[in-house]
This record gives C-alpha cells, sequence and structure tokens, in this order.
C-alpha cells in the first residue's frame, strides 16, 4: 500500500502540462473557444498545439503546430482540467493507439497516435 501512497504523490507534482509534453510529445494552450465553437458547433472548445516535440507520439501521428486539440478517445478537450481527467482514465492508460480530434483551420480532423505508455511510467 505505501508504494501506490509515493506515487499519487510523485503524480501530482508533475503538472498536466509536463505529462502531456512527456506522453503525447505536444506544448499546448487553451484555444479561442469561441472560434473553435464557429468551426464546428459539436466541440466546446480546444486546446492549441504551440509545439511538437520532434519524434514523440504527436509528431508520428502528424499533429501540427497550430492544430487544435479538440477531443481524445470519447472526449472533448476544451481545457486542462478535462485532458488532465482524460489522462488519468483507464481507457487512456489501457489504450496504446489512442484516437484524437484536431481542428486544422475549419476542419475537423481524427486520427490514432501509437503511445508507449511503459516507457513513461
Amino acid at each position: 500500500a505505501n508504494s501506490s501512497v509515493t506515487r499519487a504523490q510523485l503524480a501530482s507534482t508533475t503538472s498536466i502540462q509536463d505529462q502531456v509534453y512527456r506522453i503525447i510529445g505536444l506544448r499546448l494552450e487553451v484555444a479561442d473557444a469561441a472560434r473553435v465553437r464557429e468551426n464546428d458547433s459539436s466541440y466546446k472548445g480546444g486546446l492549441q498545439v504551440t509545439a511538437v516535440r520532434h519524434g514523440s507520439a504527436a509528431y508520428n501521428a502528424q499533429i501540427q503546430t497550430g492544430d487544435v486539440l479538440v477531443g481524445m478517445l470519447e472526449w472533448q478537450t476544451p481545457n486542462w482540467d478535462d485532458l488532465a481527467w482524460i489522462m488519468k482514465a483507464d481507457e487512456f492508460r489501457a489504450n496504446s493507439s489512442p484516437k484524437f480530434h484536431i481542428m486544422r483551420g475549419k476542419e475537423v480532423f481524427w486520427g490514432t497516435m501509437s503511445i508507449n505508455h511503459t516507457a513513461v511510467r
């Protein structure tokens, strides 16, 4: 039981921003929600890509700077809290090729990224 307590404390000290960069390879900032909804009203908002780490899961999935991450698995990603919740979910942790949705320009695209969870634990 003791080791899980330590792990929980370690997990909470890493910010969601750092986790996203380490695991997925993205630097993100909250996108203009009104603009996202204008392009596609089924999305509440998104997280705009400001950097993609070379060789990362996001890089290999061809996500580009300027894209807006609007969904991961079955959930939307309008803000950091939602993305943090998704990344903690068992469905994400158990999935080595999670599906994502991005908005590029006025279009929404989806793809899968290949994540090696064992390498990041």
